[in-house]
């Protein structure tokens, strides 16, 4: 029997999948947009949340690595 690749991890989050990944609600995740505290690519009126860039920056990392202590 055949293998199936599996799907690609998704490189952006919706606003309802960071509110849940981050413990906000989604207006909290829409607020922190429009200050600009956190990234976001907006395509076709949709908002997405760049995971990599979400995880640095709760990591307080710039570059996706482990912070340093």
């Amino acid at each position: 029997m055949p293998q199936h690749a599996s799907a690609p991890a998704p490189l952006c989050w919706t606003v309802k999948e960071a509110a849940v990944a981050l413990g906000m609600p989604e207006k909290g995740i829409y607020a922190a947009v429009k200050r600009g505290n956190l990234p976001c690519v907006r395509i076709g009126g949709r908002v997405l949340l760049p995971k990599a860039k979400i995880e640095a920056l709760v990591n307080g990392t710039t570059d996706g690595a482990a912070p340093t202590e």
